[in-house]
């Protein structure tokens, strides 16, 4: 979508170069000039191609989003910078933007948000820059003072002519900070009298909005640069707090010492108001003053997302009142919309702050429950509003009774899209009224099934383990140049009764979200490490096992003395065990990942990043983590031949990692062309059907035999 942008220069710096690819694509499309950079060189680029928006990374290995955007402040007064940050860098975000950056986004970023943040920070960069030629106008008086000795007198007459007259506050102090003089429209501004100010310092008028770091970075800046700009919240002599846009330069006399800094001033109390109610407009219902419907819908994707990143279960609610429409008729619309904001005052009293509460239009609600354990405690939330709202309402003279008819649909980690989750709610309410409202319907069809089958299947696998139900099962990761087999992954199967060999898809999430996958990922560890040290025994002795950790084992505190228990009964050496852990997994808690990973580097065990690229982790905080390999997802892998963005991101990572000294496999290989692809991109480690599905242990004795104890396979070599 074209939004006539095209003027405008976007300069975007990620050391994740699929991160910068998506962001660039996106950008271009929506008619911007995009120059994308991998934060080497930062300053000389950004010297080097002018820009009007700054988009960057938080945290790079060559570059920091704080140090470009001090560089921004200090040379191009009115470019806006956004902050790209990760789930664990949000309060470090927070704290760059009161230091000036314009916003932040957090990955993954959604076209939407990406386009919305965009057009705002432009739109505040037009602002500045039109302030700018105000201020430069006026600045350009003082400067000639200087310049010009020999029209000094007819100049400082100009001068005060202006100065007198100025819209914006001007305050001049010496270098200690007294002031020196201050014009008109200061006093207008402040309230404090020139006699009042002068021969004092201006931080009598500081609040404890920006404390002392704050003023202390200000100066230094000064110091180094002989400018600062921002913006400030000041205290007025009434006591009243309001902000300020605020622009100091510091005055050299001819031999380039400083002597005085002039300050510019300007009361932006109305813009800061005209941007708030702008927002509330937008995001808001003005009766009920309740986020609306496309707020709602935005808070509800990310809430989806989240959902599905940490697998979570999570609730939204459509909630009518019964026969408004005979409210208005009987009472009028003025006692009508004093029943809407009654309601929407129950509703919040009602439920928890971190819910939320929306009025989609007239009696329209809808309700956000995150984090909820069950059905169940959805159904007790949902009783306690009908009961509460099914309480007489008196409204001028009138004591009115009404009721509520609610519709509720259940998300977790499928994720459902935000339109389909609202589709899914409304289907419900509509239910609820057939069958006589005031009452609660649950989108039952599909959950009820989906709810029956989780039960049952969290019921066998809790007998499975003691019945030997479990089986695991073994894929070659193959050297395609030499066709020989390098390692294999252990892979879980369920033999259900009653449904034959179950993949993993089939019943890992159950496992989870129950706890079970503890003693379950134990078991095929054990397996796993007894099985390869089988084949050691019978002359493969340098093959390495991959095995899946869960983030529900990752999380607990006994996994390293785990491994190190297995590996011993197992007489197995570490160096041959190779532990895959997912992105989402580390991301989730970087100081707990860092730890554990530590330890078991310390122990000798190889650590492998699962699924990578599916996580938005960025290059600089894996160089942190002691992993041995990356892995390159199947998602990227399927579509390596037929889409110019997935093989971009799959060149990307097989660079990335060999910079970094890993070894780098890929996943989910089916065919000769995709095995191709990945071998001329120089990943030649490669796990998919096209060598083999995952095997029992006698299939795979047999693989061995048969690749591996000749130098070059005839049939799984590349190009054999």
């Amino acid at each position: 979508m074209k939004l006539g942008n095209g003027a405008k220069n976007i300069f975007v710096v990620d050391d994740d170069p699929a991160i910068r690819t998506i962001l660039g694509s996106r950008l271009k499309e929506a008619g911007y000039k995009v120059t994308l950079c991998d934060g080497d060189d930062l300053v000389d680029k950004m010297e080097q191609n002018p820009f009007d928006l700054l988009i960057t990374g938080v945290r790079m290995p060559e570059a920091s989003g704080v140090a470009a955007l001090e560089y921004v402040k200090s040379n191009h007064q009115t470019a806006q910078v956004i902050l790209l940050t990760g789930a664990n860098e949000i309060d470090t975000a927070i704290n760059v933007m009161k230091n000036g950056a314009f916003d932040y986004l957090e990955k993954p970023i959604t076209q939407e948000h990406l386009l919305s943040s965009v057009q705002r920070a432009l739109a505040h960069h037009e602002i500045l820059e039109r302030n700018l030629h105000l201020e430069r106008e006026n600045q350009g008086y003082l400067a000639r003072l200087e310049r010009h000795a020999t029209e000094r007198e007819e100049a400082l007459r100009m001068a005060e002519k202006i100065i007198a007259r100025a819209f914006e506050g001007i305050i001049v102090t010496d270098t200690n900070g007294i002031v020196k003089f201050v014009n008109p429209a200061f006093t207008t501004i402040t309230g404090l009298t020139a006699q009042e100010s002068i021969g004092r310092r201006p931080d009598i008028l500081r609040t404890d909005k920006q404390g002392p770091d704050f003023y202390a970075k200000l100066w230094a800046i000064l110091v180094s640069t002989g400018h600062w700009e921002g913006e400030i919240w000041n205290r007025k002599k009434d006591g009243s707090v309001y902000p300020l846009s605020v622009s100091i330069s510091s005055i050299r006399d001819s031999d380039k010492r400083v002597t005085n800094y002039a300050s510019f001033i300007k009361d932006i109390s109305k813009r800061k108001k005209y941007e708030k109610e702008m927002h509330f407009r937008v995001n808001y219902d003005r009766l009920t003053r309740l986020p609306n419907r496309s707020f709602f819908k935005e808070r509800l994707t990310h809430a989806i997302l989240r959902a599905k990143r940490e697998s979570q279960t999570m609730a939204a609610l459509f909630l009518d009142i019964d026969n408004f429409k005979n409210v208005n008729d009987t009472y009028g619309h003025s006692v009508g919309d004093l029943l809407l904001k009654e309601a929407s005052a129950r509703l919040m009293e009602t439920l928890r702050e971190s819910d939320t509460v929306s009025r989609l239009g007239d009696d329209e609600f809808a309700i956000l429950l995150e984090e909820v354990a069950n059905e169940f405690e959805v159904k007790d939330v949902v009783c306690r509003l009908i009961d509460n709202m099914n309480k007489p309402y008196l409204l001028d003279e009138y004591e009115i009774f009404v009721s509520v008819s609610i519709g509720i649909t259940l998300f977790s980690d499928e994720g459902d899209s935000a339109g389909a989750v609202m589709k899914s709610a409304d289907i419900a309410i509509t239910h609820a009224k057939k069958k006589g409202k005031n009452r609660y319907e649950f989108f039952v069809k599909e959950m009820s099934d989906r709810l029956t089958a989780r039960l049952a299947i969290e019921t066998g696998l809790r007998k499975a383990l003691e019945k030997d139900e479990l089986v695991a099962m073994y894929q070659p990761q193959v050297d395609s140049v030499t066709g020989r087999i390098q390692g294999l992954e252990a892979l879980m199967r369920w033999r259900r009764p009653g449904f034959g060999l179950e993949p993993p898809s089939k019943f890992i999430s159950v496992a989870e979200q129950s706890g079970l996958i503890i003693s379950m990922g134990e078991w095929i560890l054990r397996e796993a490490c007894s099985e390869v040290k089988r084949w050691h025994n019978v002359g493969f002795d340098d093959l390495l096992m991959s095995v899946n950790v869960s983030a529900k084992q990752f999380e607990k505190k006994n996994l390293v003395e785990t491994v190190r228990l297995i590996l011993s009964e197992t007489n197995l050496a570490p160096h041959y065990l190779e532990l895959e852990i997912t992105e989402s997994s580390i991301m989730a808690n970087m100081d707990w990942a860092t730890k554990i990973m530590r330890q078991l580097s310390e122990l000798g065990v190889n650590i492998s990043i699962d699924d990578f690229g599916t996580g938005f982790s960025s290059m600089s905080r894996l160089r942190k983590f002691p992993i041995s390999k990356l892995k390159v997802d199947k998602s990227f892998v399927d579509d390596i031949t037929g889409d110019n963005d997935n093989m971009a991101i799959v060149q990307a990572t097989i660079s990335m990692g060999h910079s970094m000294g890993l070894r780098v496999i890929a996943e989910g290989a089916e065919t000769l062309e995709q095995v191709s692809a990945l071998n001329d991109n120089g990943c030649s480690h490669i796990q998919g059907f096209y060598f083999s599905p995952p095997e029992t242990p006698e299939k795979i004795l047999e693989l061995l035999k048969k690749h591996n104890q000749t130098e070059r396979s005839s049939t799984w070599a590349c190009g054999a």
